[in-house]
C-alpha cells in the first residue's frame, strides 16, 4: 500500500514510494537506450544489502505468516499422499 499523508510535501513522498516501487521491486531502470529490467541476481543482491542495514527487529508485512506457511505445507503434503 502507498503511503498516505496529507503533508504539503505528500506529492513528493508519493512520488519517491513510486520510484522506489519501480526501481527497487521490479528492477527497471531508464537511460538513453530505454527501459531495460536489470538481471535478477543484482536486483536481489542490492535489495538484500539494503534489508541488511534495516533495524533488526524490523517488522516485515509481505508473504505468508509462518502459522499460515505451515498449515498450507500440512494440507499440500497431505494432498500429495492422496
Amino acid at each position: 500500500m502507498a503511503p498516505v499523508s496529507l503533508a504539503p510535501d505528500a506529492l513528493w513522498s508519493v512520488a519517491a514510494y513510486l520510484s522506489m516501487v519501480h526501481d527497487v521491486v521490479f528492477g527497471m531502470e531508464a537511460d538513453d537506450r530505454g527501459l531495460r529490467f536489470r538481471p535478477l541476481a543484482e536486483t536481489v543482491r542490492e535489495t538484500l544489502a539494503w534489508h541488511a542495514t534495516r533495524p533488526a527487529d524490523t517488522t516485515l508485512r509481505a508473504g505468508l505468516s509462518p502459522d499460515r506457511e505451515a498449515e498450507l505445507l500440512a494440507l499440500w503434503h497431505l494432498a500429495r499422499q492422496e
